[in-house]
């Protein structure tokens, strides 16, 4: 059995998985508007990657009930939920959660509409390092805006070492905990396997 994941592994068909996304997707798209009424670009365009990424199911298999599971794509917004950084510690690791969710959606999308394919500890790894990644892109996007528009922004550079170091707790322990699912997915997956081609195997012989 392959060690790699699966490209189809979290899309659910479920009328209600899908009602529940796609209000959420609508949500996300309704940030995307405001957040560049306020000239808020990075939040606009992580905002905007949530959409596309979520979208991608229903895209690739034509149906609407084809979509991400809801807890991961609310997951996913939770940095739109929180204003993304700068309200608390806390707030911040779970703005760190959401960027990691939002990562692995990413994986999944790329792994249905490319030939790239991960094992489970390089996606732990993929999705560490995109979320500190996009926090970049946020604090850099974030920076000139402030500098621009006069948006509000971080007020000291100790501010923003927090703010990367919550990003990176919440990514490395959301990483861990998707590569625990990861193995025991693939550790199912085996074992189904092993009892199909028993079985298959007997009905040869009976």
């Amino acid at each position: 059995m392959s060690q790699q994941l699966q490209p189809n592994w979290f899309v659910r068909s479920t009328r209600a998985n899908a009602i529940l996304a796609w209000l959420l997707v609508g949500l996300l798209a309704v940030t995307v508007v405001g957040s560049v009424l306020q000239n808020l670009f990075a939040q606009a365009a992580i905002a905007g990657v949530a959409v596309a990424v979520a979208v991608v199911p229903a895209l690739v298999d034509r149906s609407w009930t084809h979509a991400m599971p809801w807890p991961l794509v609310f997951l996913a917004s939770l940095p739109q939920a929180l204003g993304l950084f700068g309200l608390d510690f806390v707030a911040d690791v779970l703005v760190g959660v959401g960027l990691a969710t939002l990562a692995l959606l990413g994986v999944v999308a790329l792994q249905m509409t490319t030939t790239l394919r991960m094992t489970p500890s390089f996606a732990v790894v993929f999705v560490t390092i995109a979320t500190l990644a996009v926090t970049g892109l946020w604090a850099v996007g974030s920076a000139a805006s402030a500098s621009v528009f006069g948006t509000a922004f971080v007020d000291s550079n100790d501010q923003l070492m927090t703010v990367f170091t919550a990003a990176a707790l919440g990514g490395a322990g959301t990483g861990l905990a998707f590569r625990r699912t990861f193995r025991r997915r693939l550790g199912r997956d085996q074992t189904d396997a092993a009892e199909t081609a028993v079985a298959d195997a007997g009905g040869e012989f009976a």
